[in-house]
């Protein structure tokens, strides 16, 4: 049977996904355990850091990518790829035009990009009659 979820189990939705999500980044090495308290590694057979000074059992923290990570992803690829605002938006399930931009992260790829661009514009622009101050002082 073909589920219609992406996230199921057997069919049904499955509500919590952080500690599976975790799981599997750190399979995949985009992710890792680490003790709340030192915040270091811990290796593969370790589930839990050790009992604390309390006595207590302490939790591990994940350090990593994080599934909204990919939403932010897929909006900066929308727009990138020339998709209006509008569909991006109801793609991605962003409620306001703020929140698409705030997701639309520059980075120094895209300033680079920005500066060929308006390197190749001038070209056309000073190619249209337009002469350098020491030829026209002559």
């Amino acid at each position: 049977m073909l589920a219609s979820l992406i996230f199921h189990r057997k069919g049904l939705p499955i509500t919590e996904f952080r500690k599976s999500w975790a799981t599997a980044c750190c399979v995949a090495g985009v992710g890792k355990m680490v003790c709340p308290q030192c915040s270091g590694d811990v290796d593969e057979k370790r589930r839990r850091a050790q009992r604390s000074a309390t006595g207590k059992r302490e939790e591990l923290r994940y350090v990593g990518r994080l599934f909204h990570d990919l939403r932010r992803s897929a909006g900066r690829d929308l727009i990138r790829a020339g998709v209006s605002t509008h569909v991006a938006m109801s793609i991605s399930g962003h409620k306001t035009d703020s929140m698409l931009r705030r997701h639309d992260i520059v980075d120094t790829r895209d300033q680079r990009a920005a500066l060929e661009r308006r390197a190749e514009y001038l070209k056309t622009v000073r190619s249209d009659g337009v002469i350098p101050m020491a030829a026209a002082a002559k």
